[in-house]
């Protein structure tokens, strides 16, 4: 049905610029035929670069989390030596008031993220 309705316009529409061609430019049936034609495919064309310029898809944002592994990266860089230093870090970290920023989050003792 919306083919249908689709098909009807455009025929409408070349219908109207040939009679526009034909009578009211005093054109031949030949050239009015012509103008017409060449007047429906630069439409076309113009459809055709329009909607390449759209963007086809939104933007949709996300959010995305990391949480660092701290024991494994202070220890391959060799700032720790073993699990009692990586302890006596986690009990210093976490004696830094709440209202403080601090970019380090370390594990309590239970081994969740304070």
């Amino acid at each position: 049905m919306a083919f249908a309705k689709s098909l009807a316009k455009t025929l409408g529409i070349i219908a109207v610029v040939y009679l526009c061609c034909r009578y009211l430019g005093e054109f031949s049936p030949k050239q009015s035929a012509m103008l017409t034609a060449l007047a429906w495919l630069g439409f076309g064309l113009y459809e055709g670069v329009s909607a390449s310029q759209q963007p086809s898809q939104s933007f949709s944002p996300f959010c995305v989390s990391i949480y660092p592994n701290w024991r494994v990266l202070l220890s391959d860089f060799k700032l720790i030596g073993d699990a009692k230093e990586y302890d006596w870090l986690c009990e210093m970290m976490n004696k830094v008031p709440a209202a403080e920023y601090s970019v380090v989050v370390l594990p309590s003792k239970t081994g969740h993220l304070s």
